[in-house]
C-alpha cells in the first residue's frame, strides 16, 4: 500500500465476523472544514464506535446551527453514518433500544435495515419511545425540525 507517499507492505488477520471469514481495508479520507462557531466533542467511553455515527453527526449539526434542533427532548438513536449521510445498519439495536427507553429518551432513530427488530422489540417489551426510521441523517433532521 501507499501511506504517506511510501510503498510499504501490510499484512491482515483473516477474523470469524457474522460467521464468516473477513479481512478489512479502512479507506480513511480526512475533511477540515472552518466555522465561525466551535464545536466541542465530550464522549464517555460507551459512546464511542461506529454505530454512534448518526447520532454524533446530530450533534454537531446541532451545535453548527442557532436553534436547538431537539427543542430540549431527549433524543437517542443508532447507526454508522457515510460521508453522503447515508445511514447503516448496526448489531445489537435492541440492546441500544432498551438503553434509550431505560433513559426515557423520547425520540429512537435507527436505521431502515433495524427497523422491523427495532419494532418487535418495542412491542414485546410495551415501550412508551418514539421508533424513527431513518435512511439519512436528513431524515433525522427533517424530523427533529418538525418535532412538538
Amino acid at each position: 500500500v501507499l501511506r504517506n507517499d511510501k510503498e510499504i507492505d501490510c499484512y491482515a488477520e483473516v477474523i470469524n465476523l457474522e460467521e464468516e471469514k473477513k479481512v478489512g481495508v479502512a479507506l480513511i479520507k480526512n475533511y477540515e472544514y472552518k466555522t465561525n462557531r466551535k464545536v466541542k466533542f465530550n464522549f464517555d467511553s460507551n459512546e464511542a464506535g461506529p454505530s454512534g455515527g448518526l447520532m454524533i453527526s446530530l450533534e454537531i449539526y446541532n451545535q453548527l446551527t442557532s436553534d436547538d434542533i431537539t427543542k430540549g427532548e431527549k433524543i437517542a438513536g443508532t447507526g454508522t453514518i457515510d460521508e453522503n449521510g447515508k445511514v447503516g445498519t448496526i448489531g445489537g439495536v435492541k440492546y441500544k433500544l432498551k438503553g434509550a427507553e431505560s433513559d426515557k429518551a423520547k425520540v429512537f432513530f435507527v436505521p431502515s435495515g433495524n427497523y422491523d427488530e427495532a419494532i418487535k422489540e418495542k412491542n414485546e417489551h410495551n415501550y412508551k419511545i418514539e421508533v424513527i426510521k431513518v435512511e439519512t441523517i436528513d431524515d433525522a433532521i427533517n424530523y427533529l425540525k418538525g418535532m412538538n
